[in-house]
């Protein structure tokens, strides 16, 4: 006969490894249904562990004693399996009041009997020869309620993570092998209560020694605890997406999912096995035939849809294209938003120009103003880089206020408007003209030294004060509007645009005092006017 050390050893091993994978659950970062798998592997090494007292000592009230012990792993177990089925199934509902108390009552009540059966003999009914490695025991009432009960969440739990593991096809050992190592437990289980003799003790935890490490690696290697399989043809046909798969040349459809339908608005009896050997060209418009492998393009359906279309390859194992995978994508309302977007991103950079502009122009006179300050900053900056010339000319209108006193703003604003354009036309391209006030103007000559700026500025006085201007509210009277100018040139390195339109207005100050119609200018801090001499002879 065998020594009974060895027929305990298996019992040993199974406790060993149900501890060992409840602590590596209990550690395992994200595990789902953690609770209820450390229990599983808890009330297994307590069956196990129970076994392997009972081999280990053979006295009637140890053997009874751990019989006690070992009933409260046998009666939870069933529970916890049932338990963590549901919660690796998804059906989490089973894991709430009133299904949980629903489900542990009669493992509870089991293990109360069990503890004090001496009193009752509900579960073991009569020991007929307890010091027999194998027990022989008249079971009670209780019994097969226990029993039944246990059998059936035993099924139920197995049933729910098959079920669930069924569902994809990338799950077909993690299914066998739950499915192997319920089969040996139960196989086990139903010899030792069968009372077939086959072995000299019972199997059952010898049989959870064996499925236990099954069990572990396959949820080891699979990352069964941590990843729950989800049923790829639910996923596919829940997409939004189309997905179009084909080969064979010509391509012919061998997959698709029902959002393929509705986004090519195809019109079938039998939903997607209808398309399957279906040419792909006769399902999607041509362009969606040119589109390269790993690229996307939009395509245009029949009734206007918009859709994003991107191209992958099935290659065999040795690199051989065999078929192509299109992604449809409905992009209608993205690229309609998309174009608003674009106009409406045109329309505000043409109103900000706009904008630009009116805030830089002069809206009567149509010459700069406010541009007038960084331009000369800018050129004043490359004047003393490059030792250019520049001049500063302020000219203002004689008696304007009169103007508009006795003959109306209207004929004001004319005269203003007539003298504005008569500045763009007589002035250089390189140079600029601004409004610098209500009839003052600010005249800048780039490279222009005082006496070119000279010669300039009376040329100018002449031409506008030649200018005949019309009162239509006197009729058409003509009349003109004689000009005084005051310049300064930039003078040397300390020169800034403050400095600078300070002298050019007080040489207009001295021409406007002077009796106005007149041009002065400021030279090495004097003011001079430009008078009928011989420097005046020269200038004309």
């Amino acid at each position: 006969m065998m020594p009974q050390y060895l027929l305990a050893l298996p019992s040993f091993v199974g406790a060993l490894i149900s501890l060992g994978l409840a602590g590596y659950t209990l550690k395992a970062p994200v595990v789902q249904g953690r609770p209820y798998v450390v229990l599983c592997g808890l009330a297994t090494a307590i069956w196990c562990l129970g076994q392997f007292l009972w081999l280990m000592h053979d006295a009637p009230e140890w053997r009874l004693a751990v019989a006690k012990f070992q009933y409260v792993g046998i009666s939870s177990l069933p529970a916890l399996w049932f338990l963590a089925g549901a919660m690796f199934s998804g059906r989490s509902r089973l894991l709430h009041s009133p299904w949980l108390q629903a489900v542990c009552v009669i493992p509870a009540i089991t293990v109360l009997l069990a503890l004090s059966n001496e009193w009752h003999g509900l579960i073991w009914a009569q020991w007929l020869d307890p010091t027999s490695t194998i027990a022989q025991i008249e079971y009670g009432p209780w019994f097969v309620v226990h029993l039944f009960y246990s059998y059936t969440l035993l099924t139920l739990g197995s049933i729910m993570m098959l079920m669930h593991l069924a569902s994809s096809p990338h799950y077909r050992l993690p299914f066998f092998a739950i499915l192997a190592a319920s089969l040996i437990v139960v196989l086990a289980n139903l010899t030792y209560l069968s009372g077939t003799q086959l072995f000299p003790m019972d199997i059952t935890p010898s049989a959870l020694a064996i499925a236990f490490p099954a069990i572990a690696w396959v949820a080891t290697r699979h990352r069964l605890l941590q990843l729950v399989p989800v049923a790829r043809s639910k996923t596919l046909e829940q997409l939004q997406d189309g997905l179009l798969v084909a080969s064979g040349n010509p391509r012919r459809v061998v997959d698709a999912n029902p959002a393929v339908i509705r986004l090519l608005d195809l019109q079938t009896e039998n939903g997607v096995a209808e398309l399957i050997g279906q040419p792909l060209e006769e399902l999607i418009p041509a362009e969606a035939m040119s589109i390269a492998v790993n690229d996307q393009d939009d395509i245009e359906t029949k009734s206007a849809r918009i859709l994003e279309v991107r191209r992958f390859a099935v290659s065999t194992s040795q690199g051989t294209q065999e078929g192509d995978i299109l992604l449809l994508r409905d992009v209608t309302k993205a690229r309609e938003a998309e174009t608003r977007l674009l106009q409406t991103q045109a329309r505000l950079a043409e109103a900000n120009r706009k904008l630009e502009t009116l805030a830089a122009t002069d809206e009567l006179t149509g010459l700069d103003n406010r541009r007038l300050t960084a331009r000369l900053n800018e050129e004043i900056a490359r004047c003393r880089r490059s030792g250019a010339a520049l001049t500063v000319v302020l000219a203002d209108l004689d008696n304007f206020k009169q103007i508009n006193d006795s003959r109306g703003h209207a004929v004001g604003d004319s005269v203003l408007v007539t003298c504005g354009r008569a500045l763009r036309e007589l002035m250089r391209q390189e140079d600029l003209a601004a409004r610098f006030g209500g009839e003052e103007f600010a005249l800048v000559f780039m490279d222009s030294d005082q006496d070119r700026a000279r010669q300039a500025a009376w040329r100018l006085q002449q031409k506008l004060s030649e200018i005949q201007h019309i009162d239509k509210n006197a009729n058409n009277e003509t009349f003109q509007v004689t000009w005084s100018m005051g310049l300064a040139s930039l003078e040397h390195d300390t020169d800034d645009i403050e400095s600078i339109l300070k002298r050019a207005d007080d040489a207009l100050y001295h021409a406007k005092e002077r009796g106005r119609n007149s041009i002065h200018y400021h030279s090495n801090g004097n003011v001079i006017p430009l008078e009928t001499s011989t420097e005046a002879g020269s200038v004309r």
